[in-house]
């Protein structure tokens, strides 16, 4: 029997490398695992704190105008080992970045 799905906006794989920074710090790399309209999964070795606010930029393409780039919060942490995967709510994203994300998410479906 399937489990039913109750998020608002469905998930796309994206295996992509990012960028997460917490205000005012140094970037460090994370892998995106999945994205949706409202959040992101990620991986890494950095440990976060639960609801820790953090940056994050999407590097879609080549160009610079090939990312987007939103606010988050941890919703959630998963551990394995060295390996943290954490669910990201986004809160704050601009419009330029928001087309861009849908944009992306439109060439994974």
């Amino acid at each position: 029997m399937q489990k039913e799905e109750r998020r608002e906006h469905p998930r796309f794989t994206i295996s992509q490398a990012i960028e997460v920074q917490f205000p005012k710090e140094t970037m460090f790399d994370a892998v995106g695992i999945d994205i949706s309209e409202k959040g992101i999964m990620i991986e890494t070795a950095r440990n976060l704190d639960p609801t820790a606010k953090i940056y994050i930029l999407v590097q879609t393409g080549e160009e610079e105008h090939d990312q987007f780039y939103f606010d988050g919060v941890v919703a959630w942490k998963k551990t394995a080992g060295k390996k943290h995967t954490y669910g990201i709510q986004i809160t704050d994203i601009d419009n330029g970045s928001r087309l861009a994300m849908k944009l992306f998410i439109r060439h994974r479906k």
